[in-house]
């Protein structure tokens, strides 16, 4: 259960960064005034990680400063813009090197990991800042400011956000990026090929690509089914192909996406393993046309996915009978435990083969096996689809029929299931019939009967009917209901 949990916080966790990145592509798409998206965007980063202040630095480095250029503030929180410019660039010296070698940093405690003499402590705890997560901006390789939230509260187990973010408000640093551009400098990092889909005017220009792609249909063109078929041909495994392609269809594209800001499907690379196909609708004025299409490799998630679902299968074979395909001892009993800790009335029934051994020595295990999966399939058929039906081992099996009050109804449904045994026939055991004896006992599911005392009783009044002559059943009390 731990690892099931914890697959699905993770799943849960990639959905929610996921749509949170189509948001933020959608509040710098859908405005013209760059400064309100920013803020709208930082609002966005801060309340994600509910933090209490998000903002931009950007470095003039030819006055060696910092300057604060943007600022969202929680509520009740003081802003800082204003001290925070012409910042001398040296209060960030210890930052630098974190942004060329691992690109976003996150400082879990100030006190604990910022020198307390350092004028970097010393503006952080003047802003009463305890934590923070910063990442940088970068233009054409040249780091040019940072962005940061400060006191993250929530999701401080990622970066992921802040790495894809980033790229987004380098547009306000270089005023010449247009916005599709910023689509470029956000995610162009996750996705192995990424195009910009004008579904209006049939066209699509290359957000980014493989070289190999990038030869087949160019950068930007018109015809854009035409050359996305060439792209996932490319892409493709050749059993994934024509399900990518009708997933791709401009023609069906607006009605499938109606409601749903992102729809995505998997599929097998012919060279980067499993990936996942994206296509995220891009709004201008609530209207429908443009889509971004994005391949992202996603093997190591998947990967995980597929452990998971063995890790569950597993788990189903563990509670199954392998030979017979029913409930193992370990299974059924805990099935049967569960009935029993709610009051579930019913009747528990053990039974064996009668002269198993004697099937064996004369016609062989393999014939034994058959009998043992023939009289599965008949308490299968002779017993409700709810009812508890499980082998304890050997030629040893139990049932727990629910709701059955008294030893009538109890007996009409034995009479069905030993009529089924009766009709099994074996080819290689010929004439010879196969039979068994039962135990059975009514649980009123009024006391707290459990599963070892139930066993103990169904036994023994299984015992008595295999003494007497086989082939008959009874109920625990010693006297025979029906024979």
């Amino acid at each position: 259960m731990d690892e099931k949990s914890h697959s699905v916080k993770t799943l849960e966790r990639q959905l929610e960064i996921q749509e949170t990145l189509v948001k933020c592509i959608n509040t710098l798409h859908g405005t013209e005034d760059v400064g309100r998206a920013i803020q709208e965007l930082l609002s966005i980063i801060a309340q994600y990680h509910a933090a209490d202040r998000a903002y931009i630095f950007e470095l003039d480095r030819e006055n060696h400063v910092v300057d604060n250029t943007y600022e969202w503030c929680r509520d009740g929180v003081e802003a800082e813009i204003d001290r925070l410019q012409r910042v001398d660039i040296s209060v960030i010296d210890r930052w630098l090197p974190y942004f060329e070698r691992e690109g976003e940093f996150y400082i879990t405690s100030l006190s604990g990991e910022v020198d307390s003499a350092s004028e970097e402590y010393r503006i952080l705890m003047e802003q009463g800042v305890h934590s923070l997560m910063a990442a940088p901006l970068y233009v054409k390789g040249e780091l040019m400011g940072f962005l940061g939230v400060d006191n993250p509260r929530e999701n401080t187990d990622t970066l992921l956000l802040m790495r894809s973010v980033a790229a987004f408000v380098v547009n306000d640093i270089q005023k010449r990026m247009t916005e599709e551009q910023q689509i470029i400098g956000a995610l162009a990092g996750i996705y192995i090929s990424m195009y910009l889909l004008n579904i209006t005017e049939d066209t699509y220009h290359e957000i980014k690509s493989t070289t190999q792609i990038k030869q087949l249909v160019g950068r930007r063109g018109t015809a854009v089914y035409k050359h996305m078929e060439k792209v996932m041909r490319h892409l493709c495994a050749d059993e994934y192909v024509e399900e990518i392609l009708t997933f791709i269809d401009v023609h069906t594209l607006e009605e499938r996406m109606s409601g749903n800001a992102i729809i995505s499907r998997e599929f097998v690379g012919r060279e980067s393993g499993w990936c996942r196909l994206s296509l995220i609708r891009v709004e201008d004025e609530g209207q429908f046309y443009k889509v971004i299409c994005a391949v992202q490799e996603i093997t190591a998630e998947k990967e995980r996915e597929l452990a998971y679902q063995q890790a569950i299968r597993e788990a189903l074979e563990n509670q199954t009978d392998a030979m017979t395909g029913i409930s193992n001892r370990g299974g059924g009993e805990q099935k049967i435990m569960e009935y029993l800790e709610h009051g579930t009335s019913g009747m528990f029934c053990l039974m064996d083969v009668d002269k198993f051994k004697s099937v064996n020595d004369t016609f062989g295990h393999a014939v034994g096996d058959k009998v043992l999966k023939e009289l599965a399939r008949a308490m299968k058929e002779s017993f409700d689809a709810a009812d508890v039906v499980l082998r304890i081992g050997g030629d040893e099996f139990a049932v727990y029929a629910l709701g059955i009050a008294d030893e009538n109804t109890g007996g009409e449904m034995l009479d069905r299931f030993f009529a089924s045994v009766d009709e099994i026939a074996i080819p290689e055991m010929r004439e010879w019939k196969i039979s068994v004896s039962l135990g059975a006992v009514l649980c009123d599911g009024k006391k707290a009967d459990i599963f070892d005392e139930l066993y103990q009783k169904a036994d023994e009044a299984m015992y008595l009917c295999k003494k007497n002559k086989g082939k008959m059943y009874g109920f625990y009390h010693g006297d025979f209901a029906r024979t």
